[in-house]
This record gives C-alpha cells, structure tokens and sequence, in this order.
C-alpha cells in the first residue's frame, strides 16, 4: 500500500516536470517566432 502511493507520487512528478519543460519550450517558440516576424516587419 505505502509502495504504490510513492510510485504514483513519482509519476505525478515526473508528470509535472514534463508539463513544465512543455509549457517552456511552446513560451520558448512563440518568443522565437515573434521576434522573427518583428525583425520581418522592420
């Protein structure tokens, strides 16, 4: 009982963790892409 609710507690980190460097990597490619289409405007 107390070793399944470690595992779940690892895989909901594990789960945060990938939901963080996704959301950083889509913050990472629109600042990409705004910065191209400023320079393309200018």
């Amino acid at each position: 009982m107390v070793q399944i609710k470690t595992e779940s507690n690892k895989s909901i980190k594990k789960a945060a963790i990938i939901l963080i460097l996704g959301i950083i990597f889509i913050l990472l490619i629109l600042r990409w892409f705004a910065l191209k289409y400023m320079f393309a405007y200018m």
